[in-house]
Formats: C-alpha cells, structure tokens, sequence
C-alpha cells in the first residue's frame, strides 16, 4: 500500500542492516520443543505483545509466530474499531501493504515452475505493449522487476486513484510510457511501487486472470487462506479492517477505500494473522502447505536469494551504513549473528512485518491495525518481529530495530502567539490537494489538516523558526518551510505531508462563495453566497439567484461516466456527447459535455471515493456553459468532499 507523498517511504519500504549473507538461503529444519518449554515460550510470547500493546497509541494488533510445519502462536489483541467493543483477533483481515510483494514474486515464480515465464527475458517479451518514454523497456528483464533493479523510477502516480476497477493496474502500467528510467536496468536497486504493477499486468497478461482471481485460485485458496483477499467484491463478505488514521495523540478510525492501481505492490491485500501463518508453513517448507504443492522448492529458495545489495543509513529505525540485499520481495540481512529474512508494509492506516530465520525454521508476523508509528517515540515492528523469533526459541531479547540516535527534529524554539495568526489559512498545491492550517482549541498552537484521496492526515505543528516548522503525530514528524514576504506575510510553504509546493490563498479567492455540507456530513460544496441550495440526504440542488431551475445537481450514482455517455449518445434530441477527464482537487473526475437540443448545454462529472460514485451535474443556457464552469462548478470540485 501503502505512498511517498505521505510517508518516508513508498508502502513502508524496508529495513536494512549490517551486512548481508548472499546466496542461496536454505531455510533449514526447525529442532523440536518439549511441551513444557513450548508453554512458557508462548507464555512470554502473549506478555511480551501485551506490554507492547500498552505502549502504543493503536487500537489492536494481531501476531502469528511458525515453527517448521506448526503455527505455535496466533493471537489478537485490542480492538478492531478504536471506540467499539469488537475484539482484534487472529482472524482479522488486515491489510498487509509491502508484503503483497511477496506474494506477487510468489505468483510469478509458479509462472515460471510452469515454464510460462523466463526470469532472464525482457518484460516486453509477455507485455509486447509496454514502453517507456525514453524506449529503453527492451532492456528491463522480468528478474530486475522483482529485484527492483528495472530503473522505473518511484513517483506512485496512483496514490489518488478512485478507480475500484483492476483495469488500473494496466492503466497505470501504460502511463509509465510517459516516464524516461532514471538507471540502468539490472545496476542498482531503487524500491519502486510500480515495478510490482507492471508484474500484476504480466500475470494478468498471461493468466488471462485479473490479478485478485489469480492470487485468490492459485495462492490463498492453496494454502487455505480463507480470511485473506484482494479483491473487493469480497470485503463485506469477510468482514475486513480498514484501519486508522493517525492523530496527533492517537488515532481516528478511517473508511473504506480500494486503490486498485497497485494491488501488486501493496494497497489492499488483507490477511488475517491465522492465514499468515499458512503462509510462513508453506516458505518454511519449501512450497507445500500441508501436503499441497504450492511452489516448487528450487523456485521456493529463489524467492530468498538476493539479486542485488544495496546501502542505507535509517538511525530512528537502528540502521547506521547498512548492507543488506533485496531478493524476490524479501531483505535479506544478517542480525544478532544470523542471517535474517524479513520484509515490512505500510498500507497507511494498517501495516505489516514478517521476519523468517532460516537457520532455527521459525517465522513470525505482526499486523497492526493503524498506522506506521514514530520511530523516535514507540518500538517499531521490526523490533517485535525479531523478538518473537528470539522468545520463542527462548532467547533474551534484542535491541536491533531500535533507535541508534535521538530525534534530530526535537528543539527548544517556541514561536511567539502573537505570530500563528500569519499561517492560518489554506494552502493548495497546483493539483488541487489541500493543507488546512488553524488554531487549537486553546489558540496556542496550529494544527493542521490534509486530504489526499481518502486519507485524513492531522498535525501539530513545532516551529524550529519563524520560517521552517516540523508537522508532528504519532507518526512522526514531517517538515515544512514557509515562504514570506520581507513584510513577513506568508504566501506558501514547501514540503509538508503532500510533499508539493504550496501556494496559501488569498483571502479574495473564496470572497462570494460559501461552504454548504450535508446534513449526515459525507458531502460538502462550495458554492456561490447568493445561490440557494437544498439538501436532501447526501443529494443537493442549487439555484442561481433568479432561476427555478436548479443550475446544479449533486447525487450518488451507480452509472459510470462511460455508461452515462453511451445512454446520452442514444438519444435523439441529444448533440453527440465529449467524454473527458481532469483531477480537480484531488479528486479524478471523468466529465461528460453535450448540448440538447433546445439549446442547453450540459456537463456531468463523475467521481468515486469510499466506494461511492458521486454525479455533479451543471446546466447553462447556449453559450453560457464555460461562464458557468468558472463561476459554479470549478469552485464545487476544487473544495469537493465525499466521506
């Protein structure tokens, strides 16, 4: 899932540490436990994820520790909804973000048991499509892919996709046409999002599949991962988690959403830490998941044999100069002596961390359900993963995983309040996403608010000057610099959680508009002051001042665009419609224009956020149409809202 924009890195990119074992991993035989001492391990195994519990601001987590063919621990702890009673338990789906990358090199690798892929021919040669714009796709081989040595560059241009439909995925791959390689393929490593896709759209390419039907038929079903899906017809069926936001001191709970366009990455696969523990079983044992065939083992050892290594400092997360070598969607790293294989994932409101150790043939995951915490301030999941391996094959903890130095962003400058007044306002990037600044309740401090997509990120922020501040919560910290005129009034920013330059708007821009909001609260305009409007439900109609014809029409809708065009186009009394698209706030809308045949020109746009699909429909007299765009709807869709 998890994106740039809003995290450090891309669906929580991967720890990486002290140097690296290359080579084959042989993932061992795991020595017998008595049950004695296999009773106090889990013992310590439940008080030890307890106490972490306590320590954190998240509403539930959930745990599965392996052992070679046996799952020894499974268990869930808090809640699913923060403010509900539902117990978190081990068979919650949660969303697993990165580590569906895993699980795309897995589905690959049968491709290739198969004899339908070759690791060492172009991509081109399944994707004959395919293409990037400086036509140097001929040189990326399906192995560089998964090795993320391909040299797409990382720009997750997906992250505000409201598009639910699995055509994003090659959607998206064929915009990559539009994207020269920033390295040469097969030299260096670079984490990129979209090396995953483009191998979603060859397995759906060559299956004739979508990618959730292949992964459902022919990874989860295999390994009877029942409470585990990536397809969104079946989200209410198994009832799956969708997280939380982070707050500054704790966590708001967030809706649903479906980020079609990087399936293969990580946006929306949902494991449950039962099923997880099928998973683990089956890469313990060389592909076989209670008798069942899964992967063949040569192919099962590839996936843990690292095709490049690569450096990293990370202090807040105890990496200072590390080695570590990235394999088939799995780091490979040494730790505490031995050689670790681990990967994590961060689908922004929920996240993940497997740890597999080969020599001992244990494995251990955690899902949390929330998001990515402050390295500096609350342990992280590596930590707890590297330790569930250590107790459970009773050895003392360890520190790996923990900071290496204090938080560079902590600092003793207290702006003055008689100066918040200067950054209050909004603040909007040239595509239309918004970074709301305000006073706190008490008005001693700013607090901020932004909403790409359906993500909801709150802040508080630090000031380090009068010109540069840190945006802080309990994820941690992300840094933003004012811009000032020498009269010191602020006229934008740069930086902050959406990552762009930031233009602040004047106070004229929104002069003669207000802001209109359903009475359940899931939709809001804004609309021109003199306009009437009237709300039924989450549907308006607005009046221009003078008319008894609604000028606007705002309703959820089950038509697409397409649909809607198609049906007009049938009609007689109908010019032939334009079908055409723009993201206007942050939202991606698709628009229909035609002109009846009275002279009245129509526009219809169409967009979808937490699985709705949303119609603003505008109508003006001939010759009027492009007036009323500017003045009505442009000012609509630039504050749009849908929850």
């Amino acid at each position: 899932m998890i994106m740039r924009m809003i995290r450090r890195i891309p669906l929580a990119m991967l720890l990486l540490v002290s140097p690296a074992l290359f080579g084959s991993i042989d993932t061992g035989k795991a020595q017998p436990i008595t049950a004695e001492a296999l009773s106090e391990r889990r013992a310590a195994i439940d008080d030890f994820l307890l106490r972490h519990m306590a320590e954190t601001p998240l509403p539930g987590l959930s745990a599965v520790v392996v052992k070679g063919a046996d799952m020894v621990f499974s268990r869930g702890y808090g809640v699913e909804v923060v403010g509900h009673d539902r117990p978190m338990t081990e068979h919650s789906p949660v969303a697993i973000g990165s580590l569906t990358k895993s699980f795309t090199a897995l589905a690959v690798m049968q491709l290739v048991d198969q004899g339908k892929v070759d690791l060492k021919q172009p991509i081109t040669r399944y994707l004959p499509w395919f293409q990037t714009a400086d036509r140097k796709e001929q040189e990326i081989t399906v192995a560089s892919l998964l090795y993320n040595t391909s040299g797409i560059p990382s720009e997750d241009a997906w992250v505000h996709s409201r598009d639910t439909s699995e055509d994003a995925i090659e959607a998206g791959v064929r915009a990559l046409g539009k994207s020269p390689l920033v390295r040469t393929p097969g030299q260096s490593f670079e984490y990129s999002n979209e090396n995953w896709s483009v191998l979603g759209a060859m397995i759906t390419q060559i299956t004739g599949l979508p990618y959730s039907s292949y992964l459902q038929q022919q990874l989860l079903a295999a390994m009877d991962m029942d409470r585990s899906t990536t397809a969104l017809s079946q989200f209410d069926s198994l009832g799956v988690l969708y997280g939380h936001h982070a707050d500054v001191k704790g966590v708001r709970a967030a809706g649903p959403r479906f980020l079609a366009s990087a399936l293969p990455a990580g946006s929306e696969l949902r494991v449950s830490a039962e099923n997880m523990g099928h998973y683990l079983i089956t890469l313990l044992n060389g592909g076989v998941y209670r008798g069942n065939r899964v992967l063949s083992d040569k192919s099962t050892q590839a996936l843990f044999k690292p095709g490049i290594e690569f450096t990293v400092n990370m202090p807040d997360m105890g990496v200072k100069g590390g080695r570590a070598g990235y394999a088939m969607g799995w780091v490979v790293v040494e730790v505490d002596g031995r050689t670790l294989i681990h990967h994590g994932g961060d689908a922004i409101i929920m996240g993940s961390w497997t740890a597999i150790d080969p020599a001992t043939g244990t494995a251990a995951s955690l899902l949390y359900n929330g998001p990515v915490l402050d390295a500096y301030r609350y342990p992280q999941k590596i930590w707890v993963v590297n330790n569930l391996l250590h107790l459970i094959n009773g050895e003392p903890l360890s520190d790996f995983g923990l900071p290496v130095e204090d938080d560079p962003t902590a600092n003793d400058y207290h702006l003055p309040e008689k100066y918040l007044d200067r950054y209050v306002g909004t603040y909007v990037t040239g595509t239309g996403l918004k970074l709301a600044i305000s006073k706190s309740a008490d008005g001693k401090k700013l607090r901020s608010d932004a909403s790409p997509g359906e993500l909801q990120i709150v802040q508080e922020l630090d000031f380090l000057s009068e010109s540069s501040a840190v945006m802080r919560n309990i994820s941690g910290a992300t840094p933003i610099d004012f811009i000032m005129t020498p009269q010191k009034v602020v006229t934008g920013a740069t930086g902050g959680p959406l990552r762009a330059p930031l233009r602040k708007r004047r106070v004229d821009e929104t002069a003669g508009l207000r802001s209109s909001r359903s009475a359940d609260g899931r939709v809001a305009v804004m609309l021109p002051s003199a306009w009437r409007v009237l709300w039924i439900g989450s549907s308006f109609e607005a009046n221009a001042p003078g008319s008894s014809q609604p000028a606007l029409i705002g309703r959820e809708t089950s038509v697409t665009a397409q649909e809607f065009a198609a049906d007009i186009q049938g009609q007689v009394d109908a010019y032939p419609p334009q079908l055409r698209s723009a993201t206007v706030g942050g939202y991606y809308w698709q628009q229909v224009v035609w002109q009846e045949a009275d002279g009245t020109q129509k526009l219809a746009s169409f967009t979808e956020a937490g699985g709705v699909r949303y119609q603003i429909e505008l109508q003006a007299e001939f010759g009027q149409l492009t007036r009323s765009i500017r003045e009505a709807l442009i000012p609509v869709l630039q504050d749009f809202e849908l929850h």
